[in-house]
């Protein structure tokens, strides 16, 4: 099987692919999304498609869904679901008290870049601690 990896936002349809075997896909007996059996009412199967209701991959993370087919070996993926929320912090001007990876690199909107400090304590700015607050917004 294929995960989603364009469109895999929280809320949208997901369609895992794999190639069309009408045997397996008949014997097809349950779907598990992290151990979890699913009702099957709320799996679509297709022709080289599986599309579990989206409500099922809620919130955001990785998933693995896991099909088991009656005669054939088990079958899994690892699904990333990503928020629907915009990233309010991409691109926007980021400073730091100290830095060993620069702290643009903490909103460049890179998985594969981070911002680091340096591993000295305090590592507050000015000695003081600050609150971060977060909005959550339904995404269905």
């Amino acid at each position: 099987m294929t995960a989603v990896t364009t469109e895999n936002q929280a809320g949208h349809e997901i369609e895992l692919t794999f190639p069309d075997d009408p045997g397996w896909r008949e014997a097809i007996s349950g779907v598990r999304i992290n151990g979890n059996a699913a009702a099957m009412e709320k799996v679509a199967i297709g022709q080289g498609s599986i599309r579990p209701d989206p409500l099922l991959f809620l919130p955001p993370g990785s998933y693995t869904v896991s099909v088991l087919a009656d005669g054939y070996a088990g079958n899994e993926v690892s699904q990333l679901i990503l928020s629907a929320s915009p990233n309010v912090a991409l691109g926007q001007t980021a400073s730091a008290f100290s830095s060993v990876q620069a702290a643009a690199k903490a909103v460049d909107g890179n998985p594969n870049t981070r911002w680091e400090s340096e591993s000295k304590d305090p590592q507050w700015p000015f000695g003081r601690s600050w609150r971060f607050f977060t909005k959550l917004t339904p995404c269905f």
